[in-house]
């Protein structure tokens, strides 16, 4: 968040400013993890998910493909 913008800003107001921002990119998406991956694509962020009894994860990254826009990469 160091941009020309959010200068002076305390990290709280940076912390604000930036989810204002995403709040306006993506105020009618419903997909939040491909507009988490999406929003952060070059920020050099990784997104897991576990699974529903906590025992494995997956890598989540971009597919590229409109049909199945997230593919999940198993972690072990």
């Amino acid at each position: 968040m160091n941009n020309p913008e959010t200068i002076g800003f305390t990290d709280e107001q940076k912390v604000r400013y930036a989810n204002r921002k995403f709040q306006e990119k993506f105020n009618n998406e419903t997909n939040y993890e491909r507009m988490f991956l999406e929003y952060f694509a070059d920020h050099n962020i990784s997104m897991y998910k576990a699974n529903e009894d906590l025992t494995d994860w997956s890598k989540l990254s971009l597919s590229g493909s409109s049909i199945q826009s997230i593919t999940e990469i198993p972690c072990n």
